[in-house]
């Protein structure tokens, strides 16, 4: 961290959104990885108590990259619909700045719908006219960007991926579930807060996107990266054949792979 840059710790209590920090310091393995690296790790996730499973994914994340993890528990649908949860991260993300962190030392990160809500963000802050806050980089795992839910992988992978894939009408349709009943739905995906490669691309800070080949959004996120540097800006893809939407997280080999991509886009 640069001397000029006074950050406390632990990093905060947002008002209004509950979360969860993880240290490098947290066991053995993160003390040998940590690194002066001017970065802090930010991962949006719904507010339920951490699975075994993604406690461990968010404290080896912050051990493979040396880096402070943050987790705003943002608000979930269909309980607390759009855009409520793209609050959330906006709130957690200006308190951040407040407390000290600069934009240019932050990595916004989102898993799957975070992975929307993290474009969502980006888009946000265009919108505030506050370009100059856009973050270092941003990385998406498995990211939903097009809640419209037209993509050939939408329907091509549908019996191969977990995600469930109601038909756009329906109650229970992921955008429906978002949004709202109402029919407004229809207009609303076509917004850039909630499908967010439907936004000006221009401008945004690096992405790196990760996802299987078998996964219903894959062909969103090759469209997204393909958008973003057309527009001019750097992005790059993986896509790991035979895995869906969150079977590319599994498995020694995997994750080695996973993390070491992680690993060299944020220190390149």
């Amino acid at each position: 961290m640069r001397s000029e840059e006074v950050v406390p710790n632990p990093i905060l209590r947002i008002p209004g959104v509950s979360n969860d920090e993880f240290t490098p310091e947290e066991d053995e393995y993160a003390l040998q990885m940590a690194r002066q690296i001017d970065l802090a790790e930010f991962i949006n996730r719904p507010p339920a108590a951490i699975p075994s499973t993604a406690f461990d994914l968010y404290l080896r994340l912050s051990a493979e990259l040396g880096q402070r993890v943050l987790v705003p528990r943002y608000h979930v649908a269909p309980a607390h619909r759009f855009p409520q949860p793209i609050h959330d991260v906006y709130t957690a993300y200006h308190h951040l700045l407040r407390l000290g962190f600069r934009p240019a030392n932050v990595t916004l990160m989102g898993v799957s719908a975070g992975g929307n809500i993290a474009l969502a963000l980006l888009h946000l802050l265009r919108i505030q006219d506050e370009l100059h806050l856009m973050p270092r980089a941003c990385v998406l795992l498995a990211p939903c960007t097009d809640l419209a839910l037209t993509s050939d992988s939408w329907r091509r992978n549908r019996d191969r991926c977990v995600v469930p894939t109601r038909p756009f009408d329906s109650p229970e349709s992921l955008p429906r579930l978002y949004y709202g009943p109402d029919d407004g739905v229809a207009q609303a995906v076509q917004h850039p807060l909630m499908s967010p490669i439907r936004g000006c691309l221009a401008g945004l800070p690096p992405v790196l996107a990760l996802i299987g080949g078998d996964d219903v959004f894959v062909d969103d996120a090759t469209a997204l990266v393909d958008g973003i540097v057309a527009a001019g800006g750097s992005a790059d893809l993986a896509v790991y054949p035979g895995r869906n939407h969150y079977s590319f997280l599994r498995g020694p080999a995997q994750l080695r792979d996973v993390y070491g991509r992680m690993r060299q886009f944020l220190t390149s």
